[in-house]
């Protein structure tokens, strides 16, 4: 189920997914986001939360 937001040069900004594991949802936000990015990533994101038992979302915003 991961998902990859693109900005308008077609490079990926906001990879996301699911971890099984870790039962969390995970944005690794990469370079600066646009606000079409930040639009279009939010409710990406929230799209997420069919993932069944997810209870932790974990925002990386290092890169």
């Amino acid at each position: 189920m991961p998902r990859e937001f693109k900005n308008p040069f077609g490079k990926t900004c906001l990879p996301t997914g699911y971890d099984t594991a870790r039962n969390w949802v995970y944005n690794s936000r990469q370079g600066l986001l646009s606000t079409d990015a930040v639009i279009q990533g939010g409710p990406g994101v929230l799209t997420l939360s069919e993932a069944p038992h997810w209870h932790y979302m974990l925002n990386n915003n290092r890169g």
